[in-house]
């Protein structure tokens, strides 16, 4: 996965990305199962985490591409908000969590595929898996 593919079209992305449906999903599913902590892997422009932060749960976010992290940023503003997450700029295979769980993790929309070797596929799975808490989700 590049960088510059996602650097280029971030200011673009949100009017190309309208896709909305799958946010009531996430939003009911960490509701209803009291998701508070969320790992966010390829967050992007927050088009799912901020809709989360502002239903009340703690974001941590990471993206490849430092571009859609700064059009999260400004989307996010300087509310209240901005104390319910943190944003990583790394390949989500170089993230390391070492006493860190997590109630819920996601990959929205087409994420995972980005992935786009079997041992890739394994690799971010088991680590979601090390990182969710006993009773994640």
């Amino acid at each position: 996965m590049k960088k510059a593919l996602f650097d280029n079209f971030a200011l673009i992305y949100d009017q190309d990305m309208d896709k909305k449906d799958d946010i009531e999903l996430y939003l009911n599913y960490a509701k209803k199962n009291q998701c508070y902590k969320i790992l966010d892997i390829g967050c992007g422009t927050g088009r799912v985490s901020i809709p989360l932060i502002k239903q009340g749960h703690l974001i941590v976010g990471n993206d490849i591409s430092k571009k859609m992290l700064d059009v999260f940023k400004k989307k996010i503003g300087k509310s209240d908000n901005r104390k319910k997450y943190y944003l990583f700029n790394l390949n989500a295979l170089d993230l390391t969590f070492s006493n860190e769980t997590f109630d819920m993790i996601i990959m929205a929309y087409d994420v995972f595929l980005h992935f786009t070797t079997l041992e890739e596929q394994i690799d971010i799975l088991e680590k979601c898996r090390s990182w969710l808490k006993q009773v994640g989700y």
